[in-house]
Parts: C-alpha cells; structure tokens; sequence
C-alpha cells in the first residue's frame, strides 16, 4: 500500500461560536396618563396598579370621586347696592345758618357756647313723639372745608325738603263738578259743595344732617291760637339722647305780659307777640348741657333766629330764650294755611 493510504483520516469538529453584544436599551412601552383617578400604568412586565393613589383614595372615603360628581353651587341672587349721596343742598337750611346777634350762655350757665356750621338736610316727619341722638361736639365747629362723612345712624329717615306739603300727601287742586243735565222744572240748582280744606304738615318732624351733625327739630304752629285767651302753648313731647340716657323735652310758647289785671297774660291780649321757653320734662340726676338755637318763620323762609343757648337742665328745667326784644308770631303766620313753623336746632353737648 501507499505511504499516502496509510496517514490517519482528518477528522473535522465543529464548534459553534455564539457572539453576544450589548444591546441598547428598549424603548418604554407607552402609557396613557389620566390625572384622576389614576389606576394603572402598563409596563413591560404588564399591568401595575398604581398602589399609593389607591391608599390614597381609600384614605379620604372617595372623596374625590364625589367631588367630580357633585354639582357646581347655584349662582346667588342678584341684589342691587345704592351708594348714599351725602350732597346737601345750601339752600335748604340756609335761612337758619346765620345768627342776628353773638352767641351768649343761658342764664345761669358759665362758659362760652360754640359756634356751629350747620348745612343740614331735611327728613321726611316722623309720627308721634321724635327721639334724636344727640353727638357731642368740641368745642369749636370748623367754619369751613370739607365736613368728615358719618353713617347715618340706624333707623334714621332719608334726607327731604322741609316744604309745606310733606311726602306722600298730594297738594288739592280746585276741581269742578260735573255739570249735571237741566232739567225743565222751576226748582233751583242746589250749590256745589265746598272745597276741601288743604291738608297741613305734620305737627312734629326731624331731620338730621350728615355733614354738620345737627339735629333739627319742626314744629308747625296753628296761628288761631295767637287770637285765643290762652296763656302758652306746647309742643309734642320728643326724646332727645345724651350719653346714652333719653331725655324728654317740649317747645313752649307763652304770650307776652300786657297787665297784671286778669286775662293780661293771652296771646290775644299780647297781639300775637311772645317768647319761647325749652323745658325739661325728665328728672336729671347728672350734668346734661345742651347746646341749642331756636328760629321762627313760615314755609322755607326764616324771620328771626334765636342766639346759640347752653344750658344745664340737670340745674335748672326750664330755659328761656334771651332775645333783645319779644318775638312777634304774627309777622310770621302764612297766611293760606295759617300756621307758623318754629324749628329747634340741636347742635351738641
């Protein structure tokens, strides 16, 4: 045999040879994000149930699922909100701003009296007895520049004019009757009826000025009693309110003094003529000081203003108005509807 024949066989092996590489890393499996409630989030690994919003809600009772549940609120109702207009025409009290003669204490009071700046408004009457309150003021009221805003107090009426006819009640108009058809027969037409007598202010009114803080009292007088043989004539009681207590007051008139025979002391003895008294019909027990004026006339228009008065009623009860001379309720009598206004004006303590 040949050398070639006798060599061993090749023998062949296999080996397979595996090439590991890094892979890079794989993308995340996209998941859909929900803000509430969140419950899962799918992964790789497969679905992950997001424990820690689920305590959370197990916590607060599902509270959030009842939030989203529930209803918005109704809309609340509309309301209409008015912003006071504190402007004070001038020319309401105007005929009451001036004083003929220096300001003078009462008789039997020593100091000297304040001088107001008043640029009130009028108010619409109150019936039966008036209660006011009383703010203390310092001792001397500013003339001029611009007046601190106050509330009005609770209660108080809106501001109107002082005029002759009050609110609410109409002014009569003369009107006709109908003329009825004539018929033939020799009777006479009876005559119509009389006009209806004009209605006339309330007896008492109030009014208050926001700016001035004076306090106004309204007395309308009937001028038959200036031909009377009566010997004075009171007002309606009102209330005033001093630190808090209420004091009661009245307006008196009384006729001037023509003899010391019997009957001398009438207004229709005096004429019409005589003074006004401010009386205290409360017992005091303390010091109550008021300060005061007091002006007589007709409708809107003034005749004579009082000097500023400060008295002390818890000394003396009674406080007669100082003037240089009477004070004749006939010059100012409105002749249509026979009345005479007399107007208190509180200006403090």
């Amino acid at each position: 045999m040949d050398s070639d024949d006798q060599k061993a066989p090749h023998v062949v092996v296999v080996k397979n040879t595996f090439i590991d590489l890094d892979d890079a890393p794989r993308m995340p499996t996209l998941a859909r994000v929900a803000t509430t409630p969140a419950r899962y989030v799918e992964s790789s690994k497969g679905i992950e149930h997001d424990t820690d919003e689920e305590a959370s809600e197990e916590d607060t009772g599902g509270q959030v699922e009842e939030g989203t549940d529930a209803p918005p609120p109704p809309m609340p109702e509309l309301y209409r909100v008015a912003t006071y207009d504190e402007y004070e025409a001038e020319t309401n009290w105007a005929w009451t701003v001036s004083s003929p003669t220096p300001d003078k204490p009462a008789a039997g009071y020593s100091g000297s009296a304040p001088i107001p700046s008043p640029i009130p408004i009028p108010a619409q009457p109150v019936p039966g007895t008036a209660t006011i309150v009383v703010v203390p003021a310092p001792g001397t009221m500013p003339m001029g520049g611009s007046p601190t805003p106050v509330p009005i107090p609770h209660g108080m009426a809106p501001p109107q004019r002082f005029d002759r006819w009050p609110q609410g009640i109409p002014m009569p108009t003369m009107t006709s009757l109908p003329e009825e058809p004539r018929e033939a027969s020799t009777s006479p037409r009876p005559a119509d009826p009389p006009a209806p007598a004009a209605p006339r202010a309330p007896v008492l009114q109030r009014a208050f000025s926001v700016n001035s803080r004076i306090f106004r009292i309204h007395w309308t007088v009937d001028a038959r009693v200036l031909k009377s043989s009566d010997r004075e004539k009171v007002s309606p009681p009102f209330e005033v309110s001093m630190d808090g207590q209420e004091i009661q007051f009245k307006l008196c008139l009384r006729p001037s003094l023509t003899s010391e025979s019997r009957g001398g002391a009438s207004f229709r003895k005096a004429k019409g003529k005589g003074s006004v008294d401010m009386r205290c019909l409360s017992e005091i027990s303390r010091s109550c000081v008021m300060t005061f004026r007091v002006a007589i006339g007709k409708g809107s228009e003034s005749h004579k203003v009082s000097r500023t008065m400060k008295h002390d009623f818890s000394q003396k009860p009674i406080c007669q108005l100082e003037g240089d001379d009477e004070w004749d309720f006939k010059t100012v009598t409105d002749e249509e509807s026979q009345t005479f206004v007399v107007v208190l004006e509180v200006c403090g303590g």
